[in-house]
């Protein structure tokens, strides 16, 4: 088996860049800070992008869905690889991260779709598509087959955890554009709705 499974090029070029090609200069302006995690490779050392690094932010968004053996190898920014955040921040991270940082009330918009367990398939998959993959990033494969950095946060008042009811595509791994843009629909309706107190 060649190639990637997800085309992660697809997602942020045909997608992001052509909906919001001046994303990065106007998210640089927002006085709110952000945080995007990712996984430092070869070491799978957290890594967290902040709007300072907003030049870089399709390459970095591209970095964020990149997981080896699905989605590419990892993206390269300033000299370094850098590959999808869930191979070393769990969901509680980024929630102690967000307060650590300040925020006084956290949204945690989670888009996963079980925590603890990866089907046998996907499993199977990430085996078979990381083998070339350097020792190290098949260790963090195995870390995230396993479920280590997938949990759900501990309860907090101060944390909003949104979760979908419902998502329009089969599964996560679709190349359908009419139904890939039905989803990114419903996520807009759903974020239009959404009532914060």
């Amino acid at each position: 088996i060649g190639g990637c499974i997800l085309d992660a090029d697809f997602w942020i070029k045909d997608i992001v860049v052509r909906q919001v090609p001046d994303f990065p200069k106007e998210i640089a302006q927002v006085p709110t800070e952000f945080f995007i995690a990712a996984t430092a490779l070869p070491t799978g050392r957290p890594h967290w992008f902040s709007r300072a690094d907003a030049r870089s932010l399709f390459e970095i968004m591209h970095a964020a869905i990149s997981l080896p053996g699905i989605s590419g190898s990892g993206v390269g920014i300033d000299g370094h690889v850098y590959a999808d955040g869930c191979l070393s921040v769990s969901l509680q991270d980024a929630v102690a991260k967000a307060f650590a940082e300040g925020a006084e009330k956290v949204v945690l918009i989670d888009n996963s779709t079980s925590y603890g367990r990866v089907s046998l398939v996907t499993r199977a998959l990430l085996r078979l598509k990381t083998r070339s993959e350097a020792p190290s990033v098949r260790a963090l494969i195995e870390k995230y087959i396993e479920g280590t950095t997938r949990s759900q946060p501990r309860t907090d008042p101060n944390l909003l955890v949104c979760r979908r009811q419902r998502l329009a595509t089969r599964h996560n791994l679709d190349r359908d554009a009419k139904r890939i843009r039905r989803t990114m629909a419903q996520g807009f309706a759903d974020m239009a709705n959404l009532k914060l107190t």
